[in-house]
């Protein structure tokens, strides 16, 4: 009788946890910029992926514009991250931009999933992952004009 329990309760967190998975799987949104004046980071450190620059800890030192702000929740896991840096390329073309800084990240607990291998069951959490990203675009600006040195 208590391995009918534990499977019943075990199939239930599971099925909770697929419902609560497919209601978020990815989001991307993106807001535009208000404002254009030019700004000038210090330096970070850049990865570049699919063309485009990644800026963390940090932004670029050539003058540059923000264009706006990305916003993404995804479900973490190694296939959705390569969705995602998908959906932010298609975002950056979109709106012709050099690339993103990021701005903020972080990730939580949403659930659990339930796996049943032989007699055991075991419990593996669900992370959610929200991150904020500026899209920017170099700019040329002229040699008598200063850009904002001020950036994060």
């Amino acid at each position: 009788m208590g391995h009918k329990i534990y499977r019943s309760l075990a199939v239930s967190l599971a099925a909770s946890a697929i419902v609560c998975g497919c209601a978020l799987v990815s989001q991307t949104q993106f807001r535009p910029w208000t404002g254009n004046k030019p700004m000038v980071g210090s330096g970070g450190v850049v990865t570049n992926l699919s063309g485009f620059e990644y800026w963390e800890h940090g932004a670029p030192t050539r003058p540059f514009q923000i264009l706006g702000v990305i916003e993404q929740d995804s479900i973490s896991s190694p296939i959705l991250t390569l969705y995602n840096r998908d959906e932010i390329a298609k975002q950056l073309r979109a709106i012709g931009a050099d690339g993103v800084i990021l701005l903020k990240a972080n990730q939580e607990i949403s659930g659990f999933t339930i796996d049943k291998s032989g007699p055991y069951y075991t419990a593996s959490p669900t992370k959610v992952e929200h991150s904020a990203l500026a899209a920017f675009r170099y700019l040329r600006v002229p040699p008598n004009s200063a850009p904002d040195s001020h950036t994060r």
